[in-house]
């Protein structure tokens, strides 16, 4: 009370619109003084005044259902007020023998029966799961995955859903590798020093492999897709979801994975690709990873992520499809540009210069085909370019590492049992940039991509190529406004 005549005086609570606080401040004080003893100490230890509030509601509650109570017949006098009379729950109102019988709403039977003893309009019917639901959702219990290819990244995708105790089949070319790896557990070229996990098989029968499959993960080589997707297309179910990890532009059509897969498997059927910094010998040994999945149902992105996030590997998501393939693909021709600096000793300064304007390459070719600028700036983009412009596991890095040592071509794909995609994904990036660009004199836009082309096809030198890139306006470019 004291407190509130000092407010008043002083003006601090009484304002138009402060009015009706003070007024409850007042009231709430003035109640709580008549209410206990001078000698109490509610206000010194606040849950006395909470008790007391809360015994003063309950007999406000009580008087107020008693004052009803007394309206009511005295044969419903001290019922609930919310049971059902029982004449009406028995269907007889005493009068009219064909007075319609009421149901008791579920709440109010006595006692509570359980859902499967009602009537079946009144059923509550348990949710079903469907293959591609919301990702929150529980993932269906009848997964089969299947791996299209053979290689070092097929095989980290299965070994990944091995341990995941989902089954999964790799469907090869070669029927003895499939073979092998089924008997021995390991594989005969690849990462043959690491283990085959159980709950993964292999054969080279389409039409085993697909019976009954749910998703379908390809990583076959992007220049040899086309030719494998037509020849297991009768065996693929209608609707089963493709998941591409598959990099690189297509020589001669000049289409990105999303383009092959539509025109090799006809249907509608959902599609994901997944790219970011993973070399398959260290998923394979568990070791900490995380890749991007587009596409351009969010639904199936996010349970494309359910099912491959676990533990040591991160999955994340975004509908930018068109980005994802692009960082994916152009990353691997920077690469072979940084692989050429090391074989020549430019030292890492020139390198790092290099793979700095190469990512901003990535950009302006995003932004020629459509592309969201800052999928670049994550790991599908800047991500993937350091791995594999620096890691020691990269095939296009090593490529252009024994370029710059003065190996040729010939000798390089000779002797290589892995497919390094950015030699022929530099020649149809020149080609896509020299098709949907306007202007003269690209090769000064995009100094990188046409520089490692012409290396390539002979033009010029490692030498002679990196130096005209590194002389002319490949780190200006990158730093000029991209349009």
């Amino acid at each position: 009370m004291f407190f509130c005549g000092v407010c008043l005086k002083r003006k601090v609570l009484w304002r138009k619109k402060q009015k009706q606080p003070f007024l409850f401040l007042l009231l709430l004080c003035l109640v709580a003084s008549l209410s206990f003893p001078p000698h109490t100490d509610a206000f010194t230890h606040p849950s006395l005044l909470h008790a007391h509030l809360k015994s003063a509601r309950d007999t406000s509650r009580r008087e107020r259902t008693e004052r009803i109570d007394t309206q009511r017949p005295k044969e419903q006098q001290g019922q609930s007020l919310f049971a059902i009379p029982q004449h009406l729950r028995n269907g007889d109102d005493g009068k009219d023998p064909s007075f319609k019988k009421i149901r008791p709403c579920r709440s109010h039977a006595t006692p509570l029966q359980p859902a499967q003893t009602q009537s079946s309009d009144r059923r509550v019917k348990e949710p079903t799961t469907v293959l591609h639901s919301h990702w929150n959702s529980r993932l269906p219990d009848n997964l089969k995955v299947v791996v299209f290819g053979g290689g070092n990244f097929a095989l980290a995708m299965a070994s990944l859903f091995a341990r995941k105790n989902i089954p999964v089949t790799m469907l090869l070319r070669d029927a003895g590798v499939a073979d092998h790896m089924n008997t021995e557990r390991r594989h005969p070229k690849y990462m043959s020093d690491l283990q085959i996990p159980d709950g993964l098989s292999a054969t080279a029968d389409p039409e085993e492999a697909l019976r009954g499959v749910t998703h379908i993960f390809h990583c076959v080589p992007c220049q040899y897709s086309r030719e494998f997707l037509k020849g297991v297309a009768e065996f693929v179910p209608p609707g089963t979801p493709i998941v591409s990890a598959s990099k690189g532009i297509e020589v001669g059509t000049l289409c990105l994975m999303k383009d092959v897969i539509k025109e090799s498997i006809q249907g509608t059927y959902p599609t994901a690709f997944i790219s970011g910094p993973s070399f398959a010998r260290e998923i394979v040994q568990c070791l900490p990873t995380a890749v991007v999945v587009a596409s351009e149902e969010k639904e199936f992105a996010r349970e494309v992520q359910k099912m491959m996030k676990c533990d040591y590997f991160q999955v994340l998501t975004t509908t930018d499809v068109m980005g994802v393939e692009l960082g994916g693909a152009i990353k691997n021709v920077v690469a072979i540009a940084a692989g050429i600096s090391e074989g020549l000793e430019l030292g890492m300064n020139a390198q790092a210069a290099l793979v700095t304007a190469g990512t901003m390459e990535m950009r302006r070719v995003g932004a020629l085909m459509g592309a969201q600028a800052s999928t670049f700036a994550g790991l599908s983009g800047a991500g993937d370019a350091f791995a594999t412009c620096f890691g020691p596991l990269s095939r296009n890095r090593a490529l252009g590492n024994r370029l710059g040592r003065g190996e040729t071509m010939e000798a390089i794909l000779s002797s290589s049992r892995e497919v390094a995609e950015g030699v022929q994904t530099s020649r149809s990036l020149r080609a896509l940039i020299e098709a949907k660009s306007s202007g003269f004199r690209k090769d000064l836009k995009f100094p990188i991509i046409f520089g490692i082309a012409q290396i390539l096809d002979g033009d010029m030198t490692p030498r002679e190529g990196l130096e005209l890139i590194m002389t002319t306006r490949a780190l200006d470019a990158a730093y000029t406004r991209i349009k």
